[in-house]
């Protein structure tokens, strides 16, 4: 889970300074850059939902046994 959660940020991270140094205008790059951080923020949340959900997994078998 946590390799998944360094790889969305690396994605956003990359693309967000890939933007910065491309060659347009700024209101388009600010633009993707609003678009990049929604999909990584989609992805993180949902890296997040994972986490919590196994986590919650682990407590009920422990409490279980």
């Amino acid at each position: 889970m946590l390799v998944l959660l360094a790889a969305a940020c690396g994605v956003g991270i990359g693309t967000i300074i890939a933007l910065i140094f491309a060659p347009q205008k700024g209101e388009n790059t600010r633009e993707q850059i609003g678009e990049a951080v929604s999909v990584v923020g989609h992805e993180f949340s949902d890296v997040v939902e994972r986490v919590k959900s196994d986590v919650q997994e682990r407590v009920n078998s422990v409490m279980n046994s």
